[in-house]
């Protein structure tokens, strides 16, 4: 959870300081749409990092 927190907080500070607030939160909802829109995508990525991987996975929680 700390991670979800942190970020957009990094996103935001650099705007916050500049007082320009609003700016900081249209990036945040921007990255979020994004996020939305390509979230299909990003899944495929994942799965198909996770396909590839499997075996060496496996493999260290055997040696372990």
């Amino acid at each position: 959870m700390i991670p979800l927190l942190v970020i957009p907080i990094f996103i935001y500070l650099p705007f916050g300081l500049f007082n320009q607030a609003n700016l900081g939160f249209a990036v945040i909802g921007i990255l979020g749409v994004l996020g939305l829109l390509f979230r299909e995508k990003l899944l495929d990525i994942i799965t198909q990092r996770f396909i590839e991987k499997r075996y060496q996975m496996s493999e260290g929680f055997r040696n372990k």
